[in-house]
């Protein structure tokens, strides 16, 4: 996949600030989440292990390391990450992200309900809603919300706990409670950064339903400035090809993306295109 350039950024910045304060924690854990959204798993790890080292009880860092084992497909070393964190703050049980990350891992091993039940409760906890969220400022907080409040959950992990749900409830065929969980998304998140990463998956809900019409509309809403851009144009080039069995749409998705964004990651998704098309043609 291209990486997008704000990530791209975000690096570079954060692995010179880390090289000039080596122990600046908060600093070592952003580059950890940034080098995972980015993909680079093995170099999250590393960086997540020189935080453990250093601060053995800073909770994030299991956290993050479970969502990295789960990446890779590693549910014994992500429920292990999990438990070496909650050995430092039992608390953290309590905590969304805790919720999210065991229901990933309950994904993996097609435990849908269970993951189901468990992301349901994680919405309920303080911090996911923007309605909890407001009122927890005015009402006073128990020791134990203060410690979970500890280990902040940022705005893209809040949408995640929407979107996970509603992907499981699609592993269930429970299309109608997707619908309206997503709409209650898309009402939460209007006008953020995470508007186009909920369309993405209203996308997979049109699929789903078979409205494979409705599913280019939403795709073609997301413009090259927003956040989930070479996603959205990866998915419509899979739906161009797939579902329309339009290869001259599917390549022109692909050019379209490097002429806006041409980086050496554009051209080998580009050539990854061409050669999936010849693959096509030999079988």
């Amino acid at each position: 996949q291209t990486l997008d350039p704000s990530l791209r950024k975000s690096s570079g910045i954060l692995e010179q600030l880390t090289k000039a304060v080596p122990g600046l924690l908060e600093g070592l854990f952003l580059l950890a989440k940034v080098k995972y959204l980015s993909g680079d798993t093995n170099e999250a790890k590393s960086v997540l292990r020189r935080i453990i080292d250093q601060e053995a009880t800073y909770s994030e860092a299991y956290i993050l390391l479970a969502q990295v084992y789960t990446r890779e497909g590693n549910t014994h070393l992500a429920y292990e990450s999990l438990e070496n964190g909650l050995s430092y703050n039992f608390d953290l049980k309590n905590h969304p992200m805790y919720h999210l990350i065991r229901a990933r891992i309950l994904k993996k091993e097609q435990k849908y309900e269970e993951a189901c039940k468990l992301l349901q409760a994680a919405l309920n906890l303080p911090g996911v809603k923007k309605q909890q969220q407001t009122e927890s400022l005015k009402t006073p907080r128990t020791k134990t919300e203060q410690m979970i409040s500890s280990v902040p959950i940022s705005m893209q992990d809040r949408v995640s706990v929407y979107l996970e749900l509603v992907e499981t409830q699609l592993l269930l065929n429970r299309v109608h409670e997707a619908s309206i969980l997503l709409q209650e998304a898309s009402t939460e998140f209007q006008g953020t950064s995470e508007e186009s990463r909920i369309l993405l998956t209203n996308v997979d809900l049109a699929l789903k339903r078979g409205d494979i019409n409705q599913a280019i509309e939403i795709l073609i809403q997301i413009k090259p400035d927003q956040t989930y851009y070479v996603q959205s144009r990866e998915k419509l080039a899979e739906i161009y090809l797939k579902h329309r069995r339009d290869k001259k749409l599917y390549i022109k998705t692909y050019k379209e993306l490097v002429d806006r964004n041409p980086t050496p990651q554009a051209l080998v998704i580009l050539g990854d295109a061409y050669m999936s098309i010849m693959e096509v043609r030999i079988l």
